[in-house]
């Protein structure tokens, strides 16, 4: 009986506490084109970076894993 009312209580405060948790904020669509073009330059840097002759370790990592161009 003991373990069955800590453990209610467990789930009530963690209940609890996700209801006084703020949601975050909401997307607005006219934030999306903006946050599209900074992960398309991100993308784009991260593959240049993968490429570079003198950097071949990522680009081994990547094909051990099996992750082919």
């Amino acid at each position: 009986m003991l373990f069955a009312y800590s453990n209610s209580r467990r789930i009530s405060t963690a209940h609890r506490l996700r209801r006084l948790a703020p949601a975050g904020p909401a997307p607005h669509a006219k934030h999306i084109p903006q946050y599209r073009r900074l992960y398309a330059i991100v993308a784009s840097w991260a593959e240049a970076q993968l490429r570079i002759p003198w950097n071949p370790e990522p680009l081994a990592y990547l094909h051990g894993r099996g992750v082919s161009q």
